[in-house]
This record gives structure tokens, C-alpha cells and sequence, in this order.
């Protein structure tokens, strides 16, 4: 299924939708993915942005705009847990969601990996294509990851399964970006930067994984390993090794050590060894909110 598509059923059930954020993300969903008839609001905390017009609608502040005449709330920010937060601390009834969460739910569907490729793509995207791969070239490790991976899985086009794994190789040297195509990764994945990010084979990914530059994602010495989340954050240095299980909306901090360490979701790792400073409920502040 499309991201449009399964926004759009996702987003069914509800009537009156607020768009939380009047940025680049915002706009784009604004124009391709959310069923516009239906968004009768723009929230966004930034004072330039408020008072101004944005796709027929007026941008207001959050903190003071009355929430109670929404069903829903579609966060399209970067900082979408923060905007939780505030949703939450405002005594929100209804429900709120990510873009990028409501863009991945399949409603149990597998997707194939051209359609995870699809969702890669509004994540790395940087104008067309050309100039996506121009600015932004560790997209194409990504790309040729799941053309590989689609040769691999379709009996017709398996004859051009080492072409495809052959120009994956070539763009994992260039780009630095070690990414194996038996690593298991939902889609939305994404890499910020370039360089010196390493993959164990057997590694499993969430969906709309950020993965910055000079990580690694491996085994520990009994061959054991790490279980990432979706909408997880892995900043730059992070070692993530042997049998972690890291839950969604996680953030493991720059240069922290995760060696074989559990952790809910919602939470935030630093240090070495790392260790867990923070828990942010998202599932209790949605339970919350929809229970109201």
C-alpha cells in the first residue's frame, strides 16, 4: 500500500483533523497525503510562523488554540515527541499520531520492499530525484539495499539479483554505509549523513529508523543480536551490540554503548554503558487521551 493510501485509512474514522506543524514536512503532507477536505486547523508553536496563511487555513499557536474541536491530531514535525508531550500536558481528547506513523501503518498488510522503497524516498526526499541523490547520496544505499532485496524476492527478477547486489556493493564503498541486504528494516529508513555506519547480517530494523553517521549495529562475542524499534533514533558514535531490545520512539544519545540492554518504549539512552534516563509513555498519554 502507498503512504497516501494508508493515510487515508488510518485516518478514516475521523471528521475534524488538526495538522500540528506549518513547515516543509507539514506542507508536503498537506499536498500529497492528508485528506485536505478534512483538516480544519494548523498548530505550530513557532511566533513567525502563527497569524499566517498556510494551504487555506490559518497557522495558530498551540499552547493557546482550543483543542477540544478535534477527533485527531497529525503531528508533522521532526520533534513529534515533544509535540506529544504538550498534547498530552494540554488534556488532548482524541487521538494523536506521527506523519510518519500514520504513513507506515498497513493495517497489518505486509508491504513489499518497493513499497518500503516508496516511504524511503518521501523521507530522503530533497526536491526530484536527481537532485535527491545529488545532495543526499546516502539515499542511494538505501535505494539499491531494497532493489536488491526485491530481486532476492521475486522469482522473475532473480536472475538480476548479483547485477542489483553488485551496485549495492559498489554504493555501500562509496557512501560508507556497511548495510548488508540480509538486515531486516521496515521502511522510512534513514540516513542523515554519510559514513562509517555498520551493519551486522542479522540485525532487524523497526520502521522509520534514523541511523547517524559512525554507528554500529553488530553481535556481541556469543553471536547475540540487537532488536531496534520503529520511529527509533541511533545519534552519532552510537554502539548498539549482542541482545538489546530497543523499544519504539526510542533515542539512544551520541556516543553511548548499548551492550545487550532492554529498554521500553519511549525511553532515552546515554553514556557508557548506556543507561536509561528517561521514559516517555506514548502508549499511556494516547490511552489517556482516547479514554477521555
Amino acid at each position: 500500500m502507498s503512504a497516501r493510501n494508508n493515510v487515508a485509512r488510518s485516518l478514516a474514522p475521523y471528521q475534524r483533523i488538526a495538522v500540528w506543524g506549518a513547515g516543509s514536512l507539514g506542507a508536503l503532507a498537506m499536498e500529497r497525503w492528508l485528506p485536505r477536505e478534512r483538516v480544519s486547523a494548523v498548530l505550530d508553536s513557532d511566533p513567525a510562523k502563527q497569524g499566517k496563511p498556510f494551504h487555506g487555513l490559518t497557522v495558530s499557536d498551540p499552547a493557546t488554540a482550543d483543542l477540544s474541536g478535534y477527533d485527531v491530531i497529525a503531528v508533522c514535525i521532526t520533534a513529534y515527541l515533544e509535540a506529544f508531550e504538550e498534547i498530552a500536558r494540554r488534556g488532548f481528547r482524541g487521538r494523536f499520531f506521527s506523519i510518519y506513523e500514520l504513513m507506515t501503518d498497513t493495517g497489518g498488510q505486509p508491504q513489499s520492499e518497493l513499497e518500503k522503497l516508496s516511504i524511503d524516498y518521501l523521507r530522503a526526499r530533497n526536491g526530484n530525484l536527481f537532485l535527491t541523490l545529488l545532495s543526499r547520496p546516502q539515499f542511494m544505499t538505501v535505494a539499491t539495499y531494497r532493489l536488491t532485496r526485491h530481486c532476492d524476492q521475486t522469482p522473475m527478477l532473480r536472475p538480476l539479483f548479483y547485477v542489483a547486489l553488485f551496485f549495492h556493493y559498489l554504493s555501500c564503498a562509496f557512501t560508507k554505509i556497511e548495510l548488508p541486504c540480509t538486515v531486516k528494516a521496515g521502511a522510512g529508513l534513514w540516513f542523515p549523513h554519510l559514513g562509517g555506519t555498520v551493519f551486522n547480517k542479522d540485525v532487524e530494523l523497526g520502521a522509520c529508523v534514523n541511523i547517524f553517521q559512525f554507528t554500529t549495529i553488530g553481535a556481541d562475542d556469543s553471536g547475540r543480536m540487537p532488536r531496534i524499534g520503529s520511529f527509533v533514533t541511533v545519534n552519532t558514535g552510537a554502539v548498539v551490540l549482542g541482545d538489546a531490545t530497543i523499544g519504539d520512539h526510542s533515542r539512544i544519545g551520541a556516543n553511548a554503548t548499548v551492550l545487550g540492554l532492554s529498554c521500553p518504549a519511549g525511553s532515552t539512552l546515554v553514556g557508557t554503558p548506556a543507561r536509561v534516563i528517561r521514559t516517555q509513555n506514548v502508549a499511556a498519554d494516547r490511552a489517556k487521551a482516547a479514554a477521555a
